[in-house]
């Protein structure tokens, strides 16, 4: 276990040393993947079994209150939007509605659902959660959203200077190797075959490749929140930010970028944060 961890520390510092070297006048953070990046679209799906909208979840919010983060606090999405510069996290797609979409579109979304994974068959067991697949498509109606309100120019500029974030894949191993599974699963080989050729359909590398920048780290596995204890409180000053960012939110101009002293003061608390 030491030696995997071992192997993770690099290219964890690596995904640490690029946000901090990335142009600060990102104009937009989109985010993909499964419950280490979801920040509350599930709890949007009704029937869905993936939620954290429940205690323990939480708990080190104020009040202990839980977001749909699967996660004590802020998880990887809210980190990724604070180390931009971001007073805001990206609010969940579902959040939204016809009102505030093209507001949020041009400081970005977050389209991660708990659950789910690189496979279209991916978290069924959950019943409901947004497979990668419609999570793209959700994309493609918010770049329509754009383009129809900026025109094609302005919009592919605004993208070709964005992050996109994707956090994904354990899913699928967790539904390859499961009890449950069939029976009939393909040999190891071709699974990961057939992953990495559905990844990539996902990005349409012919179209996204050496012009919109990716992130897309390894999605790590949760940890089990039953035997953690309120820590110290490290996200009351965000709070306010990340919390229903979807439908009555202020309107989102310049001024909701940071300037460099802030970007400071974040460096610090996130470092507090991760030390504690």
């Amino acid at each position: 276990m030491e030696g995997k961890l071992a192997q993770l520390l690099p290219v964890i510092s690596v995904i640490v040393i690029v946000l901090r070297a990335v142009d600060a006048r990102v104009p937009a953070v989109f985010i993909f993947g499964d419950s280490t990046a979801d920040v509350g679209n599930n709890n949007f799906l009704p029937v869905s079994r993936a939620k954290a909208n429940f205690p323990p979840y939480g708990i080190d919010f104020v009040q202990g209150r839980a977001t749909g983060r699967f996660s004590n606090g802020l998880n990887s999405a809210d980190y990724l939007a604070k180390m931009m510069g971001f007073k805001k996290s990206p609010p969940p797609f579902l959040s939204l509605t016809s009102n505030t979409l093209l507001k949020h579109a041009r400081r970005g979304i977050n389209f991660a659902s708990g659950g789910s994974g690189i496979l279209e068959t991916t978290g069924r067991r959950y019943v409901q959660v947004i497979s990668m697949a419609k999570q793209v498509q959700y994309f493609e109606t918010v770049r329509a959203n754009l383009t129809a309100h900026m025109g094609t120019t302005a919009t592919e500029k605004l993208l070709e200077k964005s992050i996109f974030l994707i956090s994904t894949g354990s899913n699928d191993i967790f539904d390859y190797f499961t009890p449950n599974g069939s029976v009939n699963r393909p040999p190891m080989t071709a699974f990961l075959s057939t992953l990495s050729i559905t990844y990539k359909g996902h990005l349409r590398m012919d179209k996204y490749e050496n012009r919109a920048r990716l992130l897309d780290p390894i999605s790590v596995m949760c940890c089990d929140l039953s035997d953690l204890r309120p820590a110290q409180d490290n996200v009351q000053e965000y709070e306010d930010d990340i919390e229903g960012d979807g439908s009555d939110g202020e309107d989102i101009d310049e001024d909701d970028r940071t300037e460099e002293e802030d970007n400071m003061e974040t460096d610090e608390s996130i470092d507090n944060d991760l030390n504690n």
